[in-house]
């Protein structure tokens, strides 16, 4: 896999590998080969309440988060492009219009603990 699937045209997603320009949130940069950067990844989402492990696919990994109040179920995915020493992220509400920034947050709070 080399592409984060895109966000839909409403404020509730963001996405490293975003064209538009309210989703776009910048990658993280990893030192690290593949297999420490997917157990460091897995290590600070394990930290995030209300959060499984759904997929583990050779440079991708997809967690789900379910919000504090409602148990709405969001998306988070990333993509490790190991050559170029980045991760792509994606973290996106599966139903609504708005998520009032939650996705966003949860990414500057992973960005905090990388």
């Amino acid at each position: 896999m080399d592409q984060l699937k895109q966000c839909p045209d409403k404020p509730n997603c963001v996405s490293s590998q975003s064209k538009t320009e309210y989703a776009k949130i910048a990658p993280f940069s990893i030192k690290t080969n593949l297999e420490e950067t997917k157990k460091h990844i897995t290590s600070i989402m394990n930290n995030l309440p209300r959060t499984s492990l759904i997929k583990n696919e050779g440079n991708y990994l997809h967690f789900t988060a379910k919000t504090k109040f409602i148990r709405f179920t969001d998306d988070v995915e990333f993509l490790i492009d190991e050559p170029n020493k980045t991760v792509h992220i994606r973290s996106a509400s599966r139903i609504g219009y708005k998520d009032f920034g939650t996705n966003r947050k949860r990414v500057e709070f992973i960005r905090n603990n990388w």
